[in-house]
């Protein structure tokens, strides 16, 4: 969130992060980052601060769960560079706060991938990272229902924008106005997406595609530099049984052919193709519609949060068929060149 509109009574909810997790912060201040969840950086009286998340979606149970098992992959799966929850003295991570479900974590000294860009270095460094994670295994269990079934959860959200812009009366609020006439315009491209979505979810069910633990959105807003220069993953809320091509999809592009490469030769999965390469990196495109459509039709109610969500709408609609359809011939031209050299199938 760009800014704190959560309520919340911040010398409140210290003496109940305190009462927690034992510790002695004195202060909380704001952060304006992140999509789903109010973000702060607290300071203690020892000196050490922490980075405190407050998230209000989704599921108390499944965020818990999800970062058991983040835990577990550093603690006990030895990936040191995956930034984990503290454990609180229920031995719980999380815990619920006038709604929100919310989790501390170490705070470390450094940049975004996505402000400061990685050299190749770093670049080999993630590749060799996501690698590792493919090839870890958890003592827990991952729930059934977190394996991937090639599902569109956006699809529904999509087509109640798409009635609200065709039947809601102008409201006078410029950026839902401008979203809503942006939905009209756009609405058969739209929804013929929404059905290509659906032709790749059948092919990549066909599939024998590997299973294995995947980050779930490893952009390079959830990846930070340390002043050494190694690098931290963060926001672990989507991780989940899938093929690896859930995690890769977000290294396609001009370095993708070196990435891939490493990637393979750190012992990531070879068991690749290019339709669930398609099938997410056009799922992320209805995502992000139906997320920012929704925040400003149906949610927000700070102008400078509809103002970001906006910006971020038009990222994405019109939707980019062309610079869509040449990302995935050069995804396939390179599987058919490592495929050469790796089984890749």
């Amino acid at each position: 969130m760009k800014t704190d509109t959560s309520g919340i009574d911040t010398r409140q909810f210290i003496r109940q992060i305190n009462a927690d997790y034992a510790l002695t912060v004195t202060s909380l201040t704001f952060l304006p980052m992140g999509e789903d969840a109010y973000a702060y950086i607290s300071e203690g009286g020892d000196g050490r601060h922490f980075f405190v998340k407050a998230q209000a979606v989704g599921s108390p149970t499944t965020l818990e769960t999800a970062l058991e098992l983040t835990s577990d992959l550093r603690t006990r799966g030895g990936l040191w560079w995956v930034v984990a929850p503290l454990e609180n003295q229920r031995g719980r991570f999380t815990f619920s706060y006038l709604g929100y479900t919310v989790a501390v974590f170490p705070y470390l000294e450094c940049t975004r991938a996505y402000e400061a860009g990685l050299s190749e270095e770093q670049w080999i460094q993630t590749a060799w990272l996501l690698a590792a994670l493919h090839r870890s295994r958890s003592r827990l269990t991952v729930p059934p229902h977190w394996r991937e079934t090639f599902d569109n959860p956006f699809r529904a959200p999509i087509l109640r924008a798409l009635w609200s812009a065709e039947e809601a009366p102008s409201s006078g609020n410029s950026y839902r106005d401008r979203a809503r006439q942006l939905l009209l315009a756009e609405r058969t491209d739209v929804v013929a997406a929404l059905d290509e979505l659906e032709r790749l979810t059948g092919e990549a069910r066909r599939l024998d595609l590997e299973s294995v633990i995947t980050h779930g959105d490893p952009n390079l807003a959830n990846i930070l530099i340390d002043q050494r220069g190694r690098l931290h993953v963060i926001d672990w809320g989507e991780v989940a049984l899938g093929p690896p091509a859930r995690d890769l999809s977000f290294f396609t592009g001009a370095r993708f052919e070196a990435f891939l490469r490493h990637y393979l030769a750190a012992g990531g999965s070879p068991r690749l193709h290019p339709t669930s390469f398609a099938f997410y990196q056009l799922r992320w495109v209805l995502q992000e519609i139906a997320d920012y459509s929704t925040r400003i039709l149906f949610q927000n109610t700070d102008p400078l949060e509809d103002e970001h969500a906006w910006t971020e709408l038009t990222d994405y609609l019109p939707i980019r068929h062309q610079h869509l359809r040449a990302n995935f011939d050069e995804i396939a031209q390179v599987l058919g060149r490592v495929r050469g050299d790796t089984d890749v199938s």
